[in-house]
């Protein structure tokens, strides 16, 4: 059986903008909502949609790869906001940073549960 996701979230780069597209309805529809960041999101981070029906999205590591940026090691959630004062409807919450700076990595997402992160172009000494 073929499952259509909901949403399909794709994060427009060098933005603070997330493009939310709608497969299952009759007319592809196509959203743009902006986050909260301070900032562009970081270069070569990755992006990981965790679920089906009410999927959780993630934001992984990534920034200016001659510097180490804190970015490297976030790992932020995508959570609705909503504020009708606020130009932002979508914010990203904090969750715990990884052990090593992640920088042209790979994600992915195991049983709809669990997120693994592998590789990176950035190696520190710790």
């Amino acid at each position: 059986m073929l499952v259509i996701p909901q949403l399909i979230y794709v994060f427009l780069k060098d933005s603070k903008t997330i493009s939310l597209f709608e497969p299952s309805s009759p007319h592809i529809k196509t959203n743009k909502k902006l986050t909260n960041m301070k900032g562009n999101f970081p270069h070569n981070f990755q992006m990981i949609q965790v679920g089906v029906q009410d999927p959780r999205v993630y934001l992984i590591g990534g920034g200016e790869y001659k510097t180490l940026p804190e970015s490297m090691f976030q790992c932020k959630e995508l959570i609705p906001y909503h504020n009708p004062q606020a130009n932002f409807t979508l914010q990203m919450a904090d969750r715990k940073n990884m052990k090593y700076a992640r920088h042209g990595h790979s994600c992915c997402q195991i049983l709809n549960r669990f997120v693994v992160v592998t590789g990176s172009r950035k190696e520190v000494n710790q």
